[in-house]
């Protein structure tokens, strides 16, 4: 199960024994395998007691996307747990028969950035530089468009008339909308109650201001106009396709890094 997730780039949490001491059903080796709220998904450590006390620092490890090491205490049932003091951070007691303690590693896999192109259809350098650097740089790529040629996303959906409103994005989705003024409008409104992270439109400033007077009067909500990354790209005086592909990554990257706390 772990490799189907990891393939689909949907976030879990490993969890695995390193270590233990005394009468425990758990040995090292022993892994159970959470979603991100601390739900089991798979394996177990031998009981509900250790498997139910690792949940909350599950959430942590999450949270953070920083592995951490947690100790468990199994109590005998006649301990006062409220007698043990000077607990650090990342260690638990829990009344139990079994006694004994483990140490258990948790290890976060994180959801894989996503880059979504949506294209209009035929040669675009900026594009294949897009598709190719992000890559480089770990994401996913997604390209919606008529036609790929000589490009190769990991995922293509080929389909002009590609109902964008029902395209599914979460908040590790970065969008860049190539269309070339041809279908701004109409993608721009489709994507109007996305979850993505980042919307970017390739236009010049003109087209951009008659595109945001459309999309208004249209009723597109000022909340998500205010979002859209246009011109897209930060400010480098680029020329080259690479380069406008190195200014719309580089965006991308501060939207990424700032919003998750990394800078």
């Amino acid at each position: 199960m772990a490799y189907r997730l990891k393939n689909e780039g949907k976030p879990f949490l490993l969890a695995t024994v390193v270590r233990s001491e005394g009468s425990t059903l758990a040995k090292p080796g022993f892994k159970t395998l959470y979603s991100p709220d601390g739900k089991i998904l798979a394996g177990g450590f031998g009981g509900g007691c250790p498997e139910s006390a690792v949940s909350p620092y599950v959430s942590k490890a999450m949270s953070t996307g920083i592995p951490l090491s947690v100790k468990v205490h199994l109590e005998n049932s006649s301990t006062d747990l409220k007698s043990i003091k000077n607990l650090s951070e990342n260690e638990v007691y829990v009344e139990t028969f079994c006694g004994g303690n483990l140490e258990i590693f948790l290890d976060p896999y994180m959801a894989e950035q996503r880059l979504v192109i949506i294209g209009q259809g035929g040669r675009d350098e900026v594009q294949s530089f897009l598709l190719d650097m992000a890559k480089m740089l770990g994401f996913r790529t997604t390209l919606i468009s008529p036609t790929k040629l000589n490009d190769s996303p990991d995922e293509f959906i080929e389909d002009l008339n590609f109902d964008l409103s029902k395209f599914n994005t979460t908040k590790d989705d970065y969008i860049v909308i190539l269309t070339k003024g041809a279908r701004d409008i109409e993608v721009l409104t489709k994507l109007q109650n996305t979850a993505a992270r980042y919307v970017g439109l390739m236009a010049s400033r003109k087209r951009v201001e008659k595109d945001m007077a459309d999309l208004r009067n249209g009723g597109v909500p000022e909340s998500f106009l205010n979002g859209i990354h246009a011109p897209i790209g930060i400010d480098i005086g680029s020329i080259t396709p690479a380069e406008i592909a190195i200014s719309i990554l580089s965006e991308i990257i501060r939207v990424k890094n700032v919003n998750s706390g990394k800078q």
